[in-house]
């Protein structure tokens, strides 16, 4: 899909894309994405775009992972501040917690530069699961229905080698969420927003 409109001399461009996992014939899974291009127009920053009160990294314990955890959280270090998934329940609504991507040297040091800078960003934002599976005792399994992110900062001119992630449940009834989030360089300078509209299951 792909719209162009104009309007007062200036073109609006959003282009859509959907992908389909197939197997044995039959759709599993479904994605579509919208992107946008800017344009020279009025701009209102956002309410916050920096911080000073972040938690220190060094007071922030190591989250060591088991056996029964998702592969994929390999390839990250966390270090939780508050809102720790899959131990107990806690009803908190806010997740918190710094977030680097390990090298691919081999000796888990933290990556401050990777190949691909948006891709890992957007893995990096996504890295939190939905906060309302803090209200129950057992996991459970969630999905985003939609995702909106807001690059404030170019992807180009982020130092990645820690991230501070702030999300928050906002309401969550009749097994749908929604959650946003804020992520942060290590200096404060915030460079990411995110919404989601997820759904819930019971376990």
């Amino acid at each position: 899909m792909h719209s162009d409109n104009a309007s007062n001399g200036e073109i609006r461009n959003v282009t859509g894309v959907e992908a389909k996992l197939m197997q044995c014939g039959a759709v599993t899974r479904s994605l579509t994405a919208c992107f946008r291009a800017g344009r020279p127009i009025l701009s209102v920053p956002p309410s916050v775009s920096s911080r000073t009160d972040l938690p220190k990294i060094e007071d922030c314990p190591v989250w060591k992972l088991g056996e029964d955890y998702p592969g994929f959280l390999q390839n990250y270090e966390v270090r939780w501040y508050g809102g720790k998934p899959f131990e107990k329940k806690t009803c908190t609504r806010f997740a918190r917690l710094w977030l680097g991507i390990r090298g691919q040297n081999g000796n888990g040091a933290i990556c401050e530069k990777p190949l691909n800078v948006t891709p890992t960003l957007v893995a990096l934002a996504d890295m939190p699961p939905a906060i309302i599976s803090l209200h129950y005792d057992q996991p459970i399994q969630s999905s985003s229905l939609t995702w909106f992110l807001k690059f404030v900062q170019p992807p180009d001119q982020v130092r990645m080698e820690w991230l501070y992630l702030e999300y928050e449940l906002l309401a969550a009834s009749e097994g749908y969420s929604q959650q946003n989030g804020t992520v942060f360089d290590q200096h404060g300078n915030l460079i990411v927003l995110s919404r989601q509209n997820m759904v819930y299951f019971e376990p």
